[in-house]
């Protein structure tokens, strides 16, 4: 296989890759919106830390405030066996012991809605504007209030980047950086009919399941079979990438900035 024509024509020098204008845009909004899938990720670690940061001070040195009102909505799940009350979300105005200068704040209060008028909270004396209600700052924080929205807010962002990442030009850059060409067997192919998709399986290099390469539009440049295949398979060109990884070129090297001679001789070779 290593004396088709097709693979004497292929130039041995490096080749750059041509710079598509719509793919590159399109690679940009990827990598954007997967940025700022990581806005709410840094949004509550933040919110996390100064919580934790918050709830180490007052148990230290809190000291309670005197809560002149209360007002907010509290919340609960439902279940076969009726609601359970999760929290609250209260605004307050406050004194401190310092003087009689009345704040106001937001705080979180866990559990049923409170029966008096107001719940306990503790303040700051360093900073009276740090304020939390006690029974937050004795509840700590539950395993599962930081884990649930950690892996929710981590997979989105990490998922997309990872997109990003596996659809990028990188291996084919290196492979055509140092050309290695070779001609694959395609075993089967298949056509999405509502997008035109073509996916190509092949051998995979040192055997296991069968590797993929996927077309949006067209296919790949389709040689003829070297000498000595019976089987009657279609054949098609490829760049070699690590491992001898076969990344199929597509049918008119649109990829590949090639001259015109090097072009058509490749095409003249593919076509026998």
């Amino acid at each position: 296989m290593n004396d088709h024509p097709v693979l004497h024509a292929f130039p041995r020098r490096p080749i750059a890759l041509v710079r598509d204008p719509a793919r590159a845009r399109r690679r940009l909004v990827l990598l954007i919106g997967a940025l700022l899938l990581l806005v709410p990720l840094i949004w509550f670690a933040a919110s996390t830390l100064h919580s934790r940061a918050l709830r180490a001070d007052l148990r230290a040195r809190g000291v309670p405030a005197e809560v002149i009102d209360a007002q907010g909505n509290c919340y609960s799940r439902r279940s076969i066996s009726g609601n359970t009350p999760r929290g609250c979300n209260l605004d307050i105005r406050y004194r401190t012991r310092e003087d009689d200068t009345e704040r106001s704040a937001k705080v979180y209060l866990p559990g049923a809605a409170p029966l008096v008028f107001a719940p306990p909270v503790l303040y700051d004396p360093q900073d009276p504007a740090r304020v939390m209600t006690k029974a937050d700052v004795d509840r700590g924080d539950p395993f599962m209030n930081l884990a649930v929205p950690l892996v929710l807010f981590t997979v989105l962002p990490l998922v997309a980047l990872l997109v990003w990442f596996a659809t990028g030009d990188g291996k084919l850059r290196k492979a055509a950086a140092a050309p290695r060409p070779g001609i694959v067997p395609i075993l089967r192919a298949t056509r999405d009919p509502r997008t035109n998709r073509l996916q190509l399986f092949f051998p995979r290099p040192g055997g296991g399941p069968d590797g993929a390469a996927t077309f949006a539009s067209g296919g790949p440049l389709l040689v003829t079979p070297p000498a000595g295949d019976a089987e009657g398979r279609q054949w098609a060109l490829a760049l070699l990438a690590e491992k001898d990884w076969p990344l199929l070129l597509d049918e008119g090297l649109s990829r590949l900035d090639l001259t015109p001679e090097e072009r058509e001789s490749i095409l003249r070779a593919a076509r026998g």
